[in-house]
């Protein structure tokens, strides 16, 4: 997050795209394991169980998304089954009406009992743990806040017409 999204990524960006884009506290809580719903994932990130002495808060501009992020985006007629059940029994049955679900894709939430490990949305749409920098083919996804003056002054969201952003006053 620090060299890579908070540097490069965000170097990258014009001064009008950094302006919009608020610093904050990201949680760094983690899980020993898969088996919990999207509820029990949230009350993790934000708690204080970490590896050894890892931090549990970091502080920047653009991080990854969380598994209950990932959890609490499934729609349609599962939506409400989907979310009591845990993430490792979900299968496809919740991840095809998850507007989240595209890739494989590494989330911001590391495992408490390694030092390696973090969660990721898995190809299978099962919510995974993995040591990172492994070999394995993930992306990631940046996410950011925007700052509370910013506001949708067009488009759609499409490829060929996206939102377009402006500071309001």
């Amino acid at each position: 997050n620090t060299n890579i999204l908070n540097g490069t990524y965000y170097n990258g960006l014009s001064t009008e795209a950094k302006n919009m884009i608020s610093s904050i506290i990201w949680n760094l809580g983690g899980r020993a394991d898969i088996k919990a719903p999207a509820s029990t994932f949230y009350t993790s990130e934000r708690g204080t169980s970490v590896y050894g002495s890892n931090p549990k808060t970091w502080t920047g501009k653009i991080g990854l998304i969380y598994p209950s992020d990932y959890g609490f985006a499934v729609g349609g007629n599962v939506r409400e089954s989907c979310l009591t059940i845990n993430f490792y029994d979900q299968g496809t049955n919740c991840s095809k009406d998850d507007w989240l679900y595209k890739y494989m894709y590494w989330t911001l939430t590391p495992r408490s009992e390694f030092e390696n490990n973090t969660f990721y949305v898995g190809n299978n749409t099962i919510l995974y743990h993995y040591a990172g920098g492994s070999g394995l083919n993930v992306m990631v996804m940046p996410t950011l806040y925007l700052n509370s003056n910013i506001t949708l002054s067009g488009g759609t969201g499409t490829t060929t017409n996206p939102f377009l952003l402006e500071a309001s006053e």
